[in-house]
């Protein structure tokens, strides 16, 4: 595995390299660049197919040789299939070390990060696996999933199952505006009223600037600028990473305090004003 990255820039940086894609509402794919680095192993190890295809045959082979060479000894490799934690208390479903785990001995790892998604599942009975890669937001996500449950169909037995269109209509739904539609109703203030830093004790800042009559915000460390578009009334949408801004707290001309559901948040976060230009 000569060319395996645990560093996105060294990823970047190499010759041949596939670019995160995110799409956005109108149907636009935007290259999409997440810097994991800082969360280390839960986003930073990067390989080509082929070279997870070894890594897979390691796994299928059981043995923790490769090749003819040791890699592990086998009780390690037993070790991280054995079940840690129970994630199912009507049937056993068990998380693993890096694997989750089924009562068929199915052995699965997903992972998704903005732009980026991945699969790998084992099947050892059958002495088969397969890993999926794709990029390109909502239907990236569709194209994983449902490419993972027609192999698992297949191998199976089951060759008739349409595993595509309820994935697809999952995705459909997800890029529909969740907003108020038309009429629009104007913002109540003057960009400027939106300008400042605002403050989560878990989150971080978001820093709000005005630039040719348009708002840009930016999130905590990522020194990368995004452009607010206005939605509807003091709401705005960051159409990038699909979060809206709905400013509320509005007095003496500015608004104090901004709402945003942030991906992968279930409520919205609150963040308050800690500057003012």
């Amino acid at each position: 595995m000569t060319t395996t990255k645990t560093s996105y820039w060294d990823f970047i940086n190499s010759l041949n390299h596939v670019t995160p894609y995110t799409l956005l509402k109108n149907g636009t794919l935007k290259p999409y660049d997440i810097i994991p680095d800082g969360v280390g192993p839960a986003g930073s190890l990067y390989m080509s197919i082929s070279e997870m295809a070894n890594w897979l045959k390691f796994q299928i082979a059981d043995t923790g040789y490769y090749n003819s060479q040791k890699i592990l000894n086998k009780t390690e490799l037993d070790e991280t299939r054995t079940g840690q934690t129970n994630k199912n208390t009507t049937s056993p479903s068990w998380y693993c070390m890096g694997w989750h785990i089924r009562a068929d001995g199915t052995l699965y790892h997903e992972g998704a990060s903005v732009g980026q998604y991945t699969h790998l599942t084992l099947y050892p009975s059958k002495g088969l696996a397969i890993a999926i890669f794709t990029n390109g937001g909502e239907y990236g996500v569709t194209l994983k999933k449902s490419c993972n449950d027609k192999f698992k169909n297949l191998i199976n037995g089951d060759f008739n199952t349409d595993t595509w269109t309820p994935y697809y209509n999952w995705a459909t739904d997800e890029l529909k505006p969740k907003l108020p539609t038309p009429p629009i109703v104007d913002q109540t203030l003057p960009l400027s009223g939106y300008v400042g830093v605002y403050s989560n004790d878990l989150f971080g800042n978001i820093n709000l600037t005005t630039s040719d009559n348009t708002l840009f915000c930016q999130y905590g460390a990522d020194s990368r600028t995004y452009e607010l578009k206005h939605w509807n009334y003091d709401v705005f949408e960051e159409q990038t990473n699909n979060h809206f801004f709905n400013f509320t707290d509005i007095y003496s001309g500015t608004t104090h305090q901004v709402d945003v559901k942030l991906t992968n948040t279930p409520e919205n976060v609150t963040f308050n004003r800690t500057e003012t230009p």
